[in-house]
């Protein structure tokens, strides 16, 4: 049943992200590959489909699950998901924002995103510029449009963020106080 496996992974959103570790931890590493399996199993239906349709809700709570327990300021299993499996996933998570089909869901990942760069916890955070440029100028444009998936502080975060991955325009090529993913 659809409706029973999205509260299911919703829950291990909210698990993630307001219970204790020890609740997750006995089945940490199978909810990681599951909730991977079910956000790569919509890329790969978005990428064979030639027209655009909304990304179902169950992806979507799988994403910010996933991203709760392993990226997300305060993720349990943060420390525990390392090197290539971490940067899998950090790339999984840029690739499918922005969210959409749950405002609150979209508005904790999109400020969340704006915290990994800002704390320089995505390494190597160059290689993902065209995809940050592509998420963060769509979800401004949602944003205008009138959707309510990221807040005033994140869209502000997002335009400077834009504005700094912009090639620079005078001599002094490196501005003070760029995050880390600005490059020279």
């Amino acid at each position: 049943d659809d409706e029973l496996k999205r509260a299911a992974v919703y829950g291990v959103a909210l698990i993630a992200r307001h219970g204790p570790r020890e609740v997750l931890e006995p089945c940490a590493s199978g909810l990681v590959v599951g909730l991977k399996e079910i956000v790569t199993k919509e890329q790969h239906l978005e990428q064979q489909d030639s027209h655009e349709e909304e990304r179902s809700s169950l992806s979507e709570y799988a994403l910010s699950a996933l991203a709760s327990m392993v990226l997300l300021p305060g993720a349990p299993f943060g420390q525990t998901v390392v090197g290539e499996e971490r940067d899998g996933i950090v790339r999984m998570f840029l690739e499918f924002l922005p969210l959409r089909e749950d405002d609150s869901e979209a508005k904790i990942c999109h400020a969340g995103l704006c915290e990994l760069l800002s704390t320089g916890k995505i390494h190597n955070p160059q290689m993902y510029t065209p995809t940050l440029l592509k998420l963060m100028t769509s979800t401004l444009q949602l944003v205008a449009e009138g959707e309510d998936i990221a807040t005033p502080e994140t869209c502000s975060q997002f335009t400077t963020f834009l504005g700094q991955m912009q090639p620079p325009q005078q001599e002094n090529r490196r501005r003070v106080g760029a995050p880390a993913f600005v490059t020279p």
